[in-house]
């Protein structure tokens, strides 16, 4: 029996806040072929990072350079977002 070297997968170096997100089989199929078209094979949370940087980018919310979010400072903040304690 041969000695598997598991080793941990590496996250982003920034720490940050999971999100748990259910996707319906339409919308999973969807993420897995825009990964499998992909030259890096990203995994599924990356690939979900990936597109929302994209789509937060292109909707201005965000500067998005390499697939990273930086977010724009904000004059005031979203008056739907509830307060964190």
């Amino acid at each position: 029996m041969a000695i598997r070297d598991y080793r941990k997968v590496q996250r982003p170096p920034a720490a940050g806040t999971l999100v748990g997100v259910r996707l319906q089989p339409e919308a999973l199929a969807a993420l897995d072929a825009w990964i499998s078209v992909q030259p890096d094979a990203p995994s599924r949370p990356e690939a979900v990072r990936r597109l929302l940087a994209r789509a937060l980018a292109t909707e201005g919310a965000i500067q998005a350079t390499d697939d990273r979010i930086t977010a724009r400072a904000q004059a005031e903040p979203n008056p739907r977002r509830k307060p964190r304690a």
